[in-house]
């Protein structure tokens, strides 16, 4: 083989490798960031749940028994009250028509469930919303679920293109296409730990879902599974703490 053939054989190759090897850093950096694009969108759709959820934990007093409740849906209600302590807002009601201060109680109560009920699952599963661009249209809004999903599919990328792609891979392989270059940086007294430096300074950081700040919020039953002990909570706290609800009620009925 002639050298100028040579020459351009070896061109060619390198071409070819570096166009796959930077093509590929370069599609998983996009993917990376429209990952975390989405990870803003839907941590914006828990922190606005998290005010419902927060606003039916102060309606209930944050009692005892309220959280034992929720324990038996699976909630870490410990976890969610921490997510909370920044939340100040209540989530505004609408003041309900009953005969007693008990029965619009229990009434706001039961809404506000409905309303938390639906925010979790929306959050969790994702939703479909109004496209600004065409109102005739809906688009898809990505959950907690879907995030996490996505987050296993983009770290399973990145340990192929650390493991199977790395820096010394493609370095090896290029120079020995060029022995003479092998031959000078032995000379040199190269050592295989500088070039192992570079795959850990380029190396992707797998992503850690649980340092993404998503809460975990658990799907809730529906009312009517619920809605005995709703009341029975109601009817405790009202008697036992009636000045602290009705203030509560009252921020809630004003915000």
């Amino acid at each position: 083989m002639s050298a100028d053939l040579q020459g351009d054989l070896h061109a060619e190759i390198m071409t070819e490798m570096a166009e796959n090897f930077f093509g590929r850093r370069r599609n998983l950096e996009d993917r990376l960031d429209q990952f975390y694009r989405l990870v803003v969108r839907v941590r914006r759709v828990g922190m606005e749940t998290l005010v419902k959820w927060h606003t039916f934990f102060r309606l209930l007093l944050c009692d005892e028994g309220v959280k034992s409740l929720f324990t038996s849906f699976g909630a870490v209600p410990s976890d969610i009250l921490w997510y909370c302590q920044n939340v100040s807002e209540l989530r505004p009601m609408r003041r309900p028509l009953a005969l007693t201060g008990l029965g619009r109680y229990k009434k706001t109560v039961g809404r506000l469930y409905e309303v938390v009920r639906q925010a979790a699952a929306d959050y969790n599963h994702g939703t479909f919303a109004p496209d600004p661009l065409d109102s005739r249209k809906k688009r898809a809004i990505p959950g907690y679920e879907q995030v996490r999903e996505m987050c296993e599919a983009v770290n399973v990328e990145i340990r192929a293109v650390n493991d199977g792609q790395s820096p010394l891979c493609v370095l090896s392989f290029a120079k020995g296409l060029d022995p003479e270059c092998v031959h000078r940086e032995n000379i040199a007294g190269a050592t295989m730990a500088d070039v192992q430096k570079i795959d850990r300074d380029l190396a992707f950081v797998p992503i850690a879902f649980e340092d993404l700040g998503l809460p975990y919020l658990p799907d809730l039953p529906p009312l009517s599974e619920v809605q005995d002990r709703l009341d029975a909570l109601c009817a405790a706290l009202y008697e036992s703490r009636k000045p602290e609800v009705t203030t509560l009620l009252d921020q809630v009925w004003a915000a």
